[in-house]
């Protein structure tokens, strides 16, 4: 006669079931990591777009003796650089000079010149302004000998002016001796010069 074993069947996950709930929940950690994270990401990528495009006015003013001017778009998130061969400061058709228009976003979309309200810069005051170069439109001008009117440019995720949260955002500043850009990313923790820590 055969045994019956009237003992209740335990309830639980075999080795196959175990292994795909951990497969997709690492998935989901996966998404929801890249999610946070690419805020920051996009702010980056439009502040190297900008710091390759202010490098290479001021090595173009260099070789080519005379020059560039780089304007920012304050409303939105575009730089113009003029190849201002007659060094008068605005196009000059007649002779050729030539303006391209860069657009940030698309390498960090949704970026923009910006900063939230209450947030210090890096001469620890807040900041009032996202780009601190004079004129109307804002603009630097690189010469011959590869200087510049010193300045300061602020970056942020859009969202995160709606939100008033300085967590992702960049500066990009301009040596005048020398025309050096350097970056920052705002970090709350670095004690001098305010919130910022370089980068490079």
């Amino acid at each position: 006669m055969a045994r019956t074993d009237n003992r209740p069947r335990e309830a639980g996950f075999s080795l196959p079931e175990l292994l795909v709930s951990l497969a997709i929940g690492g998935l989901l950690l996966g998404i929801a990591y890249t999610s946070l994270q690419s805020t920051g990401w996009r702010t980056s990528a439009a502040a190297a777009v900008l710091s390759r495009q202010l490098d290479f006015a001021r090595t173009r003013a260099v070789f080519e003796q005379n020059d560039y001017v780089v304007e920012f778009s304050t409303t939105g998130a575009q730089i113009t650089i003029l190849d201002d061969d007659n060094s008068d400061g605005s196009p000059t058709t007649s002779i050729g000079e030539k303006v391209t228009t860069i657009d940030l976003a698309a390498e960090g979309r949704g970026v923009v010149f910006g900063f939230a309200t209450g947030t210090r810069g890096l001469d620890n005051a807040p900041i009032t302004s996202a780009v601190t170069f004079a004129g109307s439109p804002p603009s630097v001008t690189f010469d011959p000998l590869g200087r510049a009117q010193a300045g300061v440019i602020y970056l942020i995720p859009e969202e995160d002016v709606d939100r008033q949260v300085p967590d992702h955002m960049l500066a990009l500043t301009v040596n005048a001796a020398t025309g050096r850009v350097r970056r920052w990313r705002y970090d709350a923790s670095a004690a001098t010069p305010g919130p910022w820590r370089l980068e490079r």
